[in-house]
């Protein structure tokens, strides 16, 4: 379930906020992810943390993990991964920013800061388990 932590990542590096004159702040640097998800059908639940690298070009973003692990529990018992490696890209539009990871999650998130430094929103990831595809749903936040 590597993919909540390469989303979040995405997100975080769209969240410097905007200037009329010179465009979208530049949210290129290192975040510090984290997130919740759960899917109630399955009665399982994910949280994860990660570092993240962003590389911004105009409104534009992608990030890679750099460091980070995931842990889910659920009826079957306890899970936990590393997240390194994961990727993610999106689109910074004024104090908001949404963007998906490789991992089949979709993330929108609000900055806030002055200057910016934390970026927090919704997360959405379809997981194939077992040959069927589970929504999971929660919530994910970057700080740098």
């Amino acid at each position: 379930m590597r993919r909540f932590v390469a989303a979040a990542l995405v997100l975080a590096a769209a969240c410097s906020g905007s200037d009329k004159t010179t465009g979208p702040t530049n949210i290129s640097g290192t975040w510090q992810f984290s997130d919740a998800v759960n899917n109630r059908q399955l009665s399982e639940s994910c949280t994860s943390t990660a570092s993240v690298n962003i590389v911004q070009n105009g409104s534009t973003f992608r990030g890679s993990v750099v460091s980070g692990s995931q842990t889910c529990n659920g009826p079957g018992g306890q899970t936990s991964g590393s997240l390194a490696g994961g990727t993610m890209g999106g689109l910074i539009n004024g104090a908001s920013l949404s963007f998906a990871d490789d991992g089949g999650c979709s993330f929108t998130g609000t900055l806030s800061g002055s200057p910016v430094n934390r970026v927090s929103g919704n997360e959405t990831c379809m997981v194939p388990i077992q040959g069927t595809s589970y929504t999971f749903t929660g919530t994910w936040q970057v700080t740098r």
